[in-house]
């Protein structure tokens, strides 16, 4: 868990306390059956935007996304300012896209972001609640993300460890967590691994 919000039931017009549950790839665990192309039923959805009912769990001290007195009027439409405030953090997830943290960072946490950036701007006609919730969720994707580039000394001849970074990072960035390999000359004129 990694939030907590205050949300309205509409047909009730009840306000209950209810927790956003974290995605498990964003936490190190990874389920290879969990993926969009292995779960016909699977969708972004089940992936980002769980949440339990705060009831059912043992009280957790979480940062609130929605508070009690919000939520009480997060049907209404959103305002100007909770609108600017969006798009300015629409802009900002933008620009991140075009950066080596994005372009180095897991699959995952990569998708997490696109997945919250899609959300927000869906979110740019929605409700105050919809609007406060996506700008939530599209800084805390940011806070995700985990790439950075692996110092090497020279490109063309890498030894085992700089060798273990390099390929790490592509193994990270490649999607859905799949493995790679990444052949190599080595300084000596062999091929590593062994490509026979």
């Amino acid at each position: 868990m990694d939030g907590q919000a205050y949300l309205l039931n509409p047909q009730t017009k009840k306000v209950e306390l209810f927790y956003h549950l974290q995605d498990q790839h964003l936490i190190g665990e990874f389920f290879w059956f969990e993926t969009q192309a292995d779960d016909e039923d699977f969708k972004a959805t089940d992936q980002y935007n769980g949440f339990l009912k705060a009831s059912e769990v043992k009280k957790a001290k979480l940062p609130t996304i929605i508070s009690k007195k919000a939520a009480k009027t997060s049907d209404q439409p959103a305002s100007a300012s909770q609108l600017a405030a969006l798009k300015k953090e629409i802009a900002k997830a933008e620009a991140v896209q075009k950066k080596t943290i994005y372009k180095l960072s897991s699959s995952y946490r990569r998708d997490y972001l696109d997945y919250a950036l899609s959300n927000a701007q869906k979110a740019l006609s929605g409700n105050k609640g919809e609007v406060t919730f996506a700008k939530w969720l599209l800084a805390n994707s940011e806070t995700y993300l985990n790439g950075k580039k692996a110092p090497v000394t020279n490109i063309n001849k890498l030894n085992k460890a700089e060798y273990e970074r390099v390929r790490r990072i592509v193994s990270d960035a490649a999607p859905n967590g799949y493995m790679t390999t990444i052949y190599y000359m080595r300084a000596d004129g062999v091929w590593s691994p062994d490509t026979k």
